[in-house]
């Protein structure tokens, strides 16, 4: 019995299920793909072009996968591009949520380097919303006033240098809105009023709480010190009266989309200063703390060591 075409019906080989005429079709299609592809691997736009492709491909009649199967790296590229982007102001907004979701559902992409991909945009979306003051509420194993909300609580390793030894104790570190506590099992823990912190800034895998007062000394050793740090410093700054926020409650240090992509292609991609193509941070010219404006102008591309080097100096 002959065997017909899978897309067209006609007379088609042996084992195979497209004719010779939508074989080549398909070959030539498939390259086509692959060029357009590489293309758009390279710009940092929308994913308007990469629609039009899907489109495209689609209406060819063959099933997407056979058309797209070598675009897989160069979607990669270009969504890791993206989320470089996305990233690069330390705030995430939700439409670039929505638009790295998208891309994630029509892209011929492998499910690790998404994981991988996502885990970095979700991340600096909980940091931006955390630096808008929207602060996270947590369940707490401890027994709590009624008048604290918890923000954060972590399994946590105290390391206090003493003069005569190292003293480790593990317990569990717990933010609230009026405390930071030390909770010890059956021991006695410490806690520190968020009045009498100056400072909390994290140093390597240790959180470390700079006071005023009282006693909180040690290195607080966390899973992840940095998202720890941040929590403790935005709760002393709202209860210290320390957060400006704007009347829509967005902090207008976050920079739209369009305006990123702008500064990035201008840049090239990568540092101005030492030419490094990773970790890349848009950094204020004139320093946003001493009036510059959040405009292409005033944005350039560092490095995160350059641009920590430069601080807050113009």
């Amino acid at each position: 019995m002959a065997k017909s075409c899978a897309r067209c019906g006609r007379p088609a080989r042996a084992l195979r299920s497209l004719c010779v005429a939508c074989s080549t079709q398909l070959k030539k299609a498939r390259s086509d793909a692959a060029d357009a592809a590489a293309r758009l691997s390279t710009q940092r736009t929308s994913l308007g072009g990469w629609y039009r492709l899907l489109d495209w491909g689609r209406g060819l009649g063959f099933p997407a996968h056979d058309v797209f199967d070598k675009c897989r790296p160069s979607a990669q590229r270009w969504l890791s591009g993206y989320v470089d982007v996305a990233v690069s102001d330390g705030y995430v907004t939700d439409q670039e949520l929505v638009d790295f979701d998208s891309a994630v559902a029509n892209l011929p992409l492998d499910p690790a380097f998404v994981s991988q991909q996502a885990n970095r945009i979700r991340r600096a979306h909980s940091f931006g919303l955390l630096f808008e003051g929207n602060m996270p509420s947590v369940e707490s194993s401890l027994h709590l006033p009624s008048d604290e909300i918890c923000h954060l609580e972590e399994g946590s390793t105290r390391v206090r240098h003493l003069k005569t030894r190292i003293d480790t104790t593990h317990g569990v570190l717990v933010a609230t809105n009026r405390k930071v506590r030390f909770s010890v099992a059956l021991a006695r823990g410490a806690e520190i009023p968020l009045t009498r912190i100056m400072r909390v800034h994290q140093q390597g895998p240790a959180v470390i709480f700079e006071i005023t007062s009282g006693s909180f000394e040690g290195e607080f050793h966390v899973r992840d010190s940095e998202w720890v740090a941040a929590v403790c410093n935005m709760a002393t700054m709202i209860s210290q009266r320390r957060l400006v926020r704007t009347s829509n409650g967005r902090d207008i240090r976050s920079i739209p989309h369009h305006v990123k992509i702008e500064v990035w292609n201008r840049d090239g991609g990568r540092c101005i200063q030492c030419g490094a193509a990773e970790y890349l941070e848009l950094d204020h010219i004139i320093p946003y703390s001493q009036g510059g404006a959040t405009s292409a102008k005033n944005l350039q591309l560092l490095c995160r060591r350059c641009n920590l080097d430069k601080g807050a100096r113009i």
